[in-house]
């Protein structure tokens, strides 16, 4: 694989680490099936290919507070503690990156918040009242990974979640300075799972949509787009307008699911009888709809 990037630098190897897959990219199909014949031809490979997959998410539609209260015994010494967690739909739709942040600090102080990693500075205080206390710079780092890794994991069939954001109530969480930062993390990400797996939970699959811009000849614009609106594609037509740069084809405009458009080229090649092309980019994410879960 290898040797074919080097030779010819419009492939792409790339490792996805979320699908586990070794991704071998080109400029179209038949692009890639000449790679695939030289790896058998020229170095004897058996190759074993599959259907691209799709990073799938998860979102949580409404609001959850979850408070836990822990325990953990660390040869004779003994921590405990409680973590509050509020978790709401992101302000910025279900396409946003997963934000967890310190709701407020007990003491009417605003933190500053850091620009890496929305853990907010100066250290962060916990408690209220006379029981507080200000966590190491190594307690916080422990407290937002765990809940970082509670979250990884949606509570319908396991993908990451997203559109979402997780404040911890600083009032209502209460740690010892002297709770290892190991303890709390494990803490941490199991106070977090539990708030997603919540009872009440409005838990949905997300889907990457990708936008879509196919140019066909006229007489091709009506097949193309009974195709994408079909159930299999189930896209979503934006425009349809005449190409400026070549009078005679029609440009389409579309949105549809990125996982209804693996193939896509050959489909295309043969509705049009190989004078259409297109071009993908992923752009949002939308919900599965339960009818197409089922299937």
């Amino acid at each position: 694989l290898n040797i074919l990037t080097r030779d010819d630098p419009s492939l792409t190897l790339t490792s996805d680490e979320e699908t586990g897959q070794l991704v071998l990219g080109g400029m179209g199909e038949l692009h890639l099936e000449i790679a695939i014949d030289r790896l058998r031809s020229e170095f004897g490979l058996d190759c074993e290919l599959g259907r691209v997959k799709v990073a799938y998410r998860e979102a949580i539609l409404n609001s959850l507070e979850y408070r836990d209260e822990f325990e953990v015994t660390v040869g004779a010494a003994t921590y405990d503690g409680v973590i509050t967690l509020r978790m709401n739909p992101h302000p910025e739709g279900l396409s946003a990156a997963t934000k967890v942040e310190a709701l407020r600090d007990p003491t009417g102080k605003q933190n500053k918040k850091s620009k890496d990693n929305n853990v907010k500075h100066k250290r962060i205080v916990v408690g209220s009242g006379d029981n507080t206390t200000m966590l190491t710079k190594d307690q916080e780092k422990a407290l937002f990974n765990g809940i970082r890794a509670g979250i990884n994991r949606g509570p319908k069939l396991g993908y990451p979640l997203q559109g979402v954001v997780v404040e911890i109530d600083n009032s209502q969480t209460f740690v010892s300075k002297d709770t290892p930062p190991s303890v709390l993390q494990g803490a941490a990400a199991l106070a977090a799972s539990k708030l997603t797996a919540k009872k009440g939970s409005e838990a949905v699959i997300l889907e990457p949509v990708a936008f879509l811009r196919v140019v066909v000849p006229e007489q091709y614009v009506g097949a193309v787009i009974s195709d994408l609106t079909s159930t299999q594609k189930r896209g979503e037509i934006h425009d349809v307008a005449t190409d400026l740069s070549q009078k005679d084809r029609s440009v389409i405009l579309a949105h549809a699911p990125l996982n209804s458009l693996v193939g896509y080229s050959s489909l295309l090649r043969s509705i049009s009888r190989g004078e259409g092309t297109f071009s993908i980019e992923v752009n949002s994410y939308g919900i599965v709809s339960k009818e197409y879960i089922d299937k």
